[in-house]
């Protein structure tokens, strides 16, 4: 908190971030802190490079005491459930959180006249286009959690300033207490030499949370507003990326499979081509950003979970695959 204190002396301006603990949130924070005083909310305690603000992001009175004295510039908002299948379990959670809470967001952004940012998904889309989905491209979601999505769009674009950067499919090496996502999840098959099966129908634009967060501060802090589509040029599906980190590894091919079994009942329908066009970010860039080759920033991971693990074993992991947690249910997409 003393670090944070002396950061909040040495810059003007602040920023609030929603799901500051959440996986992406928590390297947003990372990144911001290098130049503005940076406010978490959330249910729990925040990164220490933030000062954290306890509160439910649902509850509209709570938000409006909560922040009457925290004096942000502008919000970028991460927090969200971001589970498709567990949006489609629970669609009133999902509504809640991902609709009410941006609205909560809205109406105080509106009051104090600031900017609101808005990180949504490329799950607003129904994945049959032939080609790159634009930012002019109609929302068509097919599932519970692109809808409450989409309808978070339209509430933040009503703002005078408003800015919605819609993220793909994200991945990075995670470490406890964080949440596993995964890219952490497939090395640990892979290290312990587990065959699993992965999609090998979905097409996505994985991008490395640290890039993301990376883009996402200069997008922010910029004049820009409307849609924007953050996303790197290459695409894959899950098994070509579980190919990719296997090679990585130093591990056998033959333990990705290719899954042939369809979505289970009660599960989120998967869009089947997720690629976003990065033409108008590159643009708003200026050459102040350039997105790793897909195999480069698969190898990042790589590395940091090669030296997670070998200076004493399976250094963080038991001998079991654990399952995820949710962050309390607020939490960015962490490779849906």
């Amino acid at each position: 908190m003393e670090t944070a204190k002396r950061r909040k002396q040495q810059f003007g301006e602040s920023v609030l971030v929603t799901g500051a603990s959440g996986f992406l949130g928590t390297k947003l924070v990372e990144r911001l802190a290098v130049r503005e005083q940076v406010y978490s909310l959330a249910r729990r305690p925040g990164p220490l490079d933030s000062e954290s603000v306890m509160v439910d992001l649902t509850n509209g009175e709570e938000v409006v005491r909560a922040l009457e004295k925290v004096p942000f510039a502008y919000c970028i908002h991460a927090a969200a459930l971001a589970d498709p299948d567990l949006c489609e379990k629970s669609p009133e959670s999902a509504w809640r959180i991902n609709v009410e809470g941006t609205r909560n967001l809205v109406e105080i952004c509106r009051a104090h006249r600031r900017k609101l940012v808005l990180l949504s998904t490329d799950y607003v889309f129904d994945g049959r286009k032939n080609g790159l989905y634009t930012e002019e491209d109609p929302v068509c979601p097919v599932q519970v959690y692109g809808q409450t999505k989409a309808v978070a769009e339209r509430l933040v674009l009503e703002l005078p300033e408003n800015l919605v950067i819609r993220l793909p499919f994200l991945f990075g090496y995670t470490s406890a207490p964080e949440r596993r996502d995964f890219a952490t999840d497939t090395a640990y098959r892979l290290w312990t030499e587990q065959r699993y099966p992965y999609d090998h129908r979905q097409l996505r634009t994985p991008l490395l949370r640290e890039e993301a967060a990376e883009a996402i501060a200069l997008l922010a802090g910029s004049p820009s507003s409307g849609i924007y589509h953050l996303a790197p040029s290459e695409s894959a599906t899950k098994y070509e990326f579980a190919r990719v980190l296997a090679q990585c590894l130093g591990k056998p091919l033959d333990l990705i499979l290719e899954k042939t079994a369809e979505v289970p009942a009660g599960c989120a329908r998967r869009p089947m081509s997720m690629r976003l066009s990065n033409a108008k970010f590159l643009q708003a860039a200026s050459g102040r950003f350039h997105f790793r080759p897909l195999r480069d920033a698969i190898a990042r991971v790589a590395e940091e979970f090669r030296n997670a693990q070998e200076p004493s074993g399976c250094r963080g992991h038991s001998g079991q695959t654990q399952p995820k947690t949710y962050g309390g249910s607020y939490d960015q997409d962490a490779g849906r």
